[in-house]
């Protein structure tokens, strides 16, 4: 008997409720003033901000932000490549709208929840991302910020100003010569920490003011103490009208040369380029400023209202978003994904039928990225056939025409493998997962490896690959790790059907020969020299074979590339460290490609686990020598934050170092210095990390303060304040606070 397998009620209501969203005002439009203020107040504690009137935003002032708004981690400057300098690959922008923005799980301190929610697990294939939501200004919350700028990812926030906006005209207010809306637009961004913004005027004004709007854009652009990235949105033009060019043309041309970029709306076609192209070429503009917009959400037929249309106009958006992106790689222009967290929105956390851990939307995720065959048994509330299903969209993922930027920055590299989210259990062993968002590391290049295509490339011949997943390793104290974990495997005595590990990467002919799997590319030249550091585990049943990490190496004067290897012992404990110079160290190399290796025969034909990996670094050499770096954190207290009907009690310290002693080929935050992060523990168990030098406590927390102690006084808690130093360098001493507080 065959069940009827009918979508799930929150599957029906997402595509209704995205459109919802896209045609009515913000869901705070009717709310009162004071409303407003409240509830930006409670959000102000998960450290959101955001402003819903232009009014508010012209009366914010520097003073009032509060520490855990702040991103605290400077952007990593991505070296140039190959592909950039020969415009081979396009540069890819994101513009996010997840649901109307400011979830818990994007907070400083997130609960727990049920399902994963939408990180993008592929930024080394994004240039820029846009935080946006429909409030006049939408911050991007620092656990974006961070995580982006560890990846190298410029950060970008959204100014809006919809039909229903008022004061519109107020936006273009002068004062001592400056216009009042741009600065403070530029202080929020050097405020906050981040890049830019998206200006997106949906609005008229009073008379035409084309000259005083480009006058705008310039001045935001060009303010002192910060240079930021300036992008205008298709949408009002020259005649103060808001008609959509999908385009480049005359009516919106001022506005795109004053710009960094025009990202223009999503319902372009070829011809529309091909215009485009022209008036470009007339006045002299480079075309990969010209980014045009692609509506992810296009592909569905569930939609309320007329169709949604984007390139293609059959089929576009969706599991075809890549089309899109190779005709536009193909014009020299450059794309704007509109929504890419459709796959977490329109696709359940529902598991797929393979037996497998992974979600229906993580399946989805991976299919518009990496070209993934969609699961047979994929249920979204799509009415008519299989709409994601189409012919191309394994042909054409975003990966395969977005430009790949190096890991890392041009002085060093380093990595734990953390994803955004990792698994936790409740007391009744229910799955729970934890959001880490602000601490998603630089992930490794994984690609899936589909079973059909190696029977077809290799026929009957034995083939054995090396691949990594993501394992969860569960402590004692049911606390969850995250690993990376390296396989080794051979396809001839594998059942695609039947295999549940999710395969990846680099197949190989089964030889003694040495067979690499690449987890990153780089770009770090060699210089004065380089040091590695792995923390990993080798697996028992593989501790005789010959497996490690690898280097690759590309020198000024040769052409061919060298491969260093370094074996790695087994240690029968846990998890270990070790460190290595590399062995390539002349000055005209470049470290291009780190990786793991697999040498020798293996009598084995069934999946045989070889390393665990728990962090990589490249750095300087003597860097990891711990130096005399001299950083310490002290003065660990409690403080209230809040106003008296919405008080946050929080932990808070100070650090303290010379800068002037930090190596200059690492990064330093105006925040928290050396500092990436701090771990903070209660009573020797730790409940969290912190970007900022204060963290917010739970109340169930609180109240084990509030007991009576044994001579009967108030309770105490013990607190402890670990920094950890970007890249993972190690300092002189621990920098640690430990204090027994109460409340």
């Amino acid at each position: 008997m065959t069940s009827l397998q009918l979508p799930d009620w929150r599957d029906i209501g997402r595509g209704i409720g995205k459109r919802l969203r896209d045609m009515l005002p913000p869901r705070d439009a009717g709310s009162s003033k004071e409303e407003r203020l409240e509830q930006r107040m409670h959000d102000v504690l998960k450290g959101f901000a955001y402003f819903d009137t232009i009014d508010e935003a012209l009366g914010w002032i520097a003073e009032d932000v509060d520490p855990i708004q702040k991103a605290n981690t400077p952007i990593l400057y991505r070296p140039s490549t190959e592909d950039e300098r020969l415009g081979l690959k396009t540069k890819v922008m994101l513009c996010h709208d997840y649901k109307g923005g400011y979830h818990d799980y994007e907070s400083v301190r997130p609960d727990t929840g049920k399902d994963e929610m939408y990180s993008c697990e592929y930024l080394q294939h994004v240039n820029s991302f846009i935080y946006f939501s429909h409030k006049v200004i939408c911050i991007p919350p620092p656990s974006w910020t961070n995580t982006l700028h560890r990846n190298g990812v410029k950060v970008l926030a959204t100014f809006i100003v919809e039909p229903q906006t008022p004061n519109v005209d107020r936006i273009l207010t002068v004062k001592n010569g400056v216009y009042v809306m741009a600065e403070a637009l530029a202080n929020m961004a050097l405020t906050f920490g981040f890049d830019g913004w998206l200006i997106n005027i949906e609005n008229t004004f009073a008379a035409n003011v084309t000259k005083e709007i480009v006058a705008f854009i310039k001045c935001l652009k060009r303010f002192p103490g910060r240079a930021l990235e300036v992008v205008w949105y298709d949408a009002l033009n020259i005649e103060n009208e808001v008609k959509y060019q999908n385009g480049l043309t005359e009516k919106n041309l001022p506005f795109a040369i004053a710009a960094d970029a025009l990202f223009t709306n999503y319902k372009w076609t070829e011809s529309k380029l091909m215009e485009s192209k022209q008036i470009a070429l007339i006045h002299s503009m480079r075309l990969s400023k010209i980014i045009f917009g692609i509506d992810v959400w296009a592909q569905n037929t569930n939609m309320p209202g007329p169709p949604r249309v984007t390139f293609p106009k059959n089929g576009g958006g969706g599991t075809n978003t890549g089309l899109a992106v190779n005709t536009l790689q193909a014009h020299g222009f450059r794309p704007a994904i509109f929504g890419p967290a459709w796959t977490y929105e329109h696709f359940s956390s529902t598991p797929v039928a393979d037996g497998s851990q992974q979600t229906m939307a993580r399946s989805a995720e991976q299919s518009l990225w990496e070209g993934a065959r969609l699961p047979s048994d994929l249920r979204c509330d799509c009415k008519k056939g299989k709409p994601h299903h189409t012919v191309d969209y394994q042909q054409h993922p975003i990966t395969r025409h977005a430009m790949e930027f190096p890991g890392g920055s041009s002085t060093y590299f380093d990595s734990d493998f953390g994803r955004a989210f990792s698994e936790a259990r409740s007391e009744d062993g229910q799955r729970l997962f934890r959001s880490t968002l602000g601490n998603q590391a630089v992930l490794p290049r994984l690609r899936p490896l589909f079973w059909a295509e190696v029977e077809e490339a290799h026929s009957r011949l034995t083939t054995r690959v090396v691949y990594g997943a993501y394992e969860q390793i569960c402590d004692d104290a049911q606390k969850f790790e995250t690993f990376l974990t390296i396989y080794t495997s051979s396809t001839s005595d594998s059942n695609p059907e039947e295999d549940t590990l999710s395969a990846f990467d680099e197949l190989r002919p089964i030889s003694t020969e040495i067979i690499r799997l690449c987890l990153y590319k780089v770009c770090v030249p060699v210089a004065d020299g380089l040091s590695a550091r792995l923390v990993y585990s080798k697996a028992r049943e593989s501790r005789n074979i010959d497996a490690g990490f690898y280097a690759a190496f590309k020198s000024a004067i040769y052409s061919d590339t060298h491969y260093e290897y370094y074996r790695l012992p087994y240690i029968s404990s846990t998890m270990s460290e070790s460190c290595f110079k590399l062995a390539r160290n002349t000055p005209s190399s470049t470290l291009t490609e780190i990786g793991v290796y697999c040498g020798g025969e293996i009598e084995c034909l069934k999946p045989m686990r070889l390393l665990h990996l728990g962090r990589l670094s490249v750095l300087p050499i003597g860097l990891l020598d711990g130096g005399p770096y001299d950083f310490a954190v002290d003065s660990l207290r409690l403080i209230s934050r809040g106003n008296p009907s919405n008080q946050q009690k929080r932990l808070a310290w100070d650090w303290h170092g010379k800068r002037e002693t930090w190596p200059k080929a690492m990064p330093w935050s105006d925040v928290t210095g050396p500092f990436s992060h701090f771990t903070v523990s209660m009573d020797g168990s730790e409940i969290g990390q912190s970007a900022a030098l204060e963290y917010p406590l739970k109340r169930e927390e609180l109240g084990k303060a509030s007991k009576t102690g044994s001579n009967g006084g108030p309770g105490v808690m013990s607190f402890s304040v670990r920094g950890h130093c970007f890249g993972g360098l190690p300092l002189k001493r621990a920098a640690l606070a430990t204090a027994f507080l109460s409340e």
